[in-house]
């Protein structure tokens, strides 16, 4: 996989096509490079089921009763799912690298401390943006609180400002994925570099990118349905039957070891879908290799027009 030349331009189709022969013709290469990680990110995964629900459980069994215990359940209900999905993209970037060391060679100890590097810049900017919007959404409730804010104006506000940042947040999808692939490609340069050019870049290239992210989600999102089933149905019973002790009253109708259950058909479904996400990584990175070619080919006919008129000047003064 490392000597094959990928700098050449593309059409989003062709990306796709690509990208499939490469991790077929390639599966079993990659599944050798990357069983340990997606191991670890399976269990990791599995694991945090048995963490989380807990806390949805004893969060919302009372309504907060001060502004501490508010922020303590907000902690709880909110904030460490997302901690949970932090954890298991690391893991997933890890398997991510070792798959991008595969495609372009160099050291497998290098290249993964590098995407984690990346990937520490990504948590801290994408942290501080979620950071950023909680404390602004905490002050809009004290507004309401203690401002006396209409209810209907506050969820009007909430819902517009949620809907364009959900949107916003969508749109720019396309883009963080062309720098993730370049902050797992080019290991020379610094992390925050690649993460801001990455985004710049994908931002400009945004209609190529987004042809391939629309085509390749549908895909995905037909074998998640699929893949994620068995999951879904036990994920709905456990909140199902939360709801029903925290809202009724009533005793758990679960069996003792249904949270094992959950644990183990979550980790096995991540397993998996961790190579979709590997075929999804591969064709972002031969539209990445697409966007490196049309920059070459640009930056040779500047360069040769400038060699053009360098020529016709000199020709026009031996003339005169």
């Amino acid at each position: 996989m490392t000597n094959t030349d990928y700098i050449i331009q593309r059409s989003g189709a062709a990306c796709i096509k690509a990208a499939y022969l490469l991790f077929i013709n390639n599966i079993k290469k990659i599944f050798l490079a990357t069983w340990k990680p997606a191991l670890i990110l399976s269990v990791v995964a599995g694991l945090g089921t048995l963490i989380l629900p807990p806390f949805f459980a004893t969060s919302m069994a009372a309504p907060p009763q001060s502004e501490t215990e508010a922020v303590a359940n907000y902690a709880s209900t909110v904030f460490l799912p997302v901690v949970y999905l932090f954890v298991c993209a690391g893991f997933f970037l890890w398997m991510l690298s070792n798959v991008q060391t595969q495609l372009t060679g160099g050291s497998f100890k290098r290249n993964i401390r590098h995407a984690w590097a990346f990937y520490g810049v990504a948590v801290l900017f994408y942290g501080g943006v979620y950071v950023l919007l909680n404390v602004l959404a905490y002050l809009a409730g004290m507004s309401l609180v203690r401002g006396g804010m209409p209810v209907a104006q506050f969820m009007r506000w909430f819902f517009t400002g949620f809907g364009i940042f959900f949107l916003v947040f969508f749109l720019h999808l396309p883009a963080l994925c062309h720098a993730v692939v370049l902050g797992l490609w080019h290991t020379e340069r610094q992390p925050w570099r690649l993460l801001g050019s990455g985004l710049a870049t994908g931002l400009r290239h945004w209609g190529f990118l987004f042809k391939i992210f629309f085509l390749t989600g549908i895909i995905a999102l037909l074998i998640c349905c699929v893949a994620w089933l068995p999951t879904g149905v036990v994920f709905l019973a456990v909140n199902a039957d939360a709801y029903g002790q925290i809202a009724m009253g009533d005793p758990s109708g679960l069996p003792s070891s249904f949270p094992a259950l959950n644990c183990i058909s979550t980790a096995v479904t991540t397993f998996f879908l961790g190579y979709m996400g590997v075929w999804l990584y591969l064709n972002y990175f031969y539209a990445a290799c697409s966007i490196e070619a049309k920059k070459a080919a640009k930056k040779a006919a500047k360069e040769e027009e400038k060699a053009m008129e360098a020529k016709a000047d000199a020709e026009t003064a031996v003339s005169k």
